[in-house]
């Protein structure tokens, strides 16, 4: 199932793509047909009548001439059709081969061609269709149709024929089945290959984050120091003043905001992204929900509404780069939602994994919001009140673990957050 849903959400792009290339194909063998009409009424004295296979090529430049324009593409889509074009191409022929020799015709081998096409773009459910519609076709060539056959022909002859329509079964099923096996590898391949793209671009931005808050740390830390000391030492002096007190206390203060300073330059530090240097632990969903409440205050605690019971299985994690991810989760619902609004916090076994939901009520986001929600540095939010960071970090840090962030939202119904870990010993 998870390889042919795969396969179909790539076949809109691969129509669009197509779409060009089919109709220059069709207008060659539109020419070819040409010839071949002319010269089978003309010269040859055998082929159709005329003014049936001038009807059917009339037939064929239309349909080509109406792929051509842009507003058809776009209403009736694309796929949609390359797969009407190749059906009706498959009639056609059928026809054209109907008046010059029937199943004997050596050029009803162009059925594959169809079938071909269709497995490579428009995927198995149109594959199928149309190789039912060829055999279907190629069958209804020995119902008398045409010239008949001369009855000086041996019966050997005649089940030569019937084997070549056998031959045509075995071969269109095969190859309908075979390349459309291929084409969907080959998509399914070049998914992978841009989500490994995509993972390695996002990890050089994480490391671009960790050196320029490490320079950051580095470069402010030495003067932030100075500053300390010297603020301590004023206000040692100002103690020893009979009205320095209350110069003394700015000293105090300055300290203290210096102390707010270096805690501040520590966690942009550690949202870096990074995890080097934490060693893993066993950690229960029950802790890691006590850890988030801890770190955000007991006003913002009494929000999250937990979903009981949590799981008792236990996950390697490191603590507080995996307690950091989940509180940016909670954060961001908590300033989802309305004021005093409750978030649900839930936590739930599913087969090989474990998955951690964060889920608010707030007003949801619009879709072109939630495709860009994971981004570094896009938010939503009043200047000042963030970066954009801290879903792009939480994603990072899951898929550094094995897992994964989704996040489904809708307008007027809040969003969800999911958060999908593999168990210790499962395969991931």
């Amino acid at each position: 199932m998870q390889g042919s849903t795969a396969v179909s959400e790539g076949l809109p792009a691969r129509a669009a793509l197509s779409l060009p290339w089919l109709v220059r194909l069709r207008w060659g063998v539109l020419a070819a047909q040409a010839v071949a009409v002319a010269m089978g009424s003309a010269i040859l004295d055998s082929g159709p009548p005329l003014s049936r296979g001038l009807a059917l090529l009339a037939l064929t430049f239309a349909s080509n001439v109406a792929l051509c324009e842009p507003g058809l593409a776009a209403k009736a889509g694309r796929a949609a059709l390359c797969g009407s074009a190749l059906a009706l191409d498959t009639v056609v022929l059928t026809l054209l081969l109907r008046g010059s020799g029937g199943a004997a015709n050596p050029f009803s081998v162009l059925y594959l061609v169809g079938i071909s096409l269709s497995a490579v773009v428009l995927g198995p459910r149109w594959t199928w269709m149309l190789t039912l519609l060829a055999i279907a076709g190629y069958g209804t060539l020995f119902l008398g149709a045409g010239d008949p056959m001369p009855e000086a022909i041996h019966h050997s002859y005649a089940s030569h024929l019937h084997g070549m329509w056998v031959a045509f079964v075995i071969a269109a099923v095969l190859t309908a089945f075979f390349v459309s096996q291929l084409a969907g590898a080959v998509e399914k391949r070049d998914r992978e290959i841009a989500a490994v793209r995509e993972r390695a671009l996002r990890y050089e931005r994480v490391a671009a984050l960790s050196t320029l808050a490490a320079g950051a740390a580095h470069e402010l830390g030495t003067p932030l120091a100075s500053i300390g000391v010297a603020a301590r030492e004023l206000e040692r002096a100002l103690e020893k003043l009979p009205d320095g007190a209350a110069l003394a206390d700015d000293a105090r203060l300055i300290r203290a905001e210096l102390g707010r300073c270096r805690a501040v330059l520590d966690n942009v530090a550690a949202q870096s992204g990074e995890t080097v240097g934490e060693t893993p632990i066993a950690l229960t969903p029950a802790e890691i929900v006590e850890d988030v409440r801890r770190r955000l205050g007991a006003t913002l605690a009494e929000r999250i509404e937990v979903q009981e019971p949590l799981p008792a299985q236990t996950l390697q994690l490191p603590r507080e780069a995996f307690g950091r991810a989940v509180e940016n989760l909670v954060r961001n619902a908590i300033d989802a939602s309305a004021d005093r609004s409750p978030v649900r916090v839930a936590a739930r076994v599913e087969g090989e994994r474990m998955a951690f939901i964060v889920e608010d009520r707030g007003t949801g986001m619009p879709p072109d919001v939630l495709e860009r929600a994971a981004e570094p540095f896009f938010t939503t939010k009043a200047p000042g009140a963030g970066l954009g960071l801290g879903l792009f970090l939480t994603r990072t840090l899951a898929e550094q673990l094995g897992g994964s962030l989704a996040l489904e939202s809708a307008q007027g119904r809040g969003t969800q957050a999911r958060l999908d870990l593999p168990l210790p010993g499962s395969r991931g």
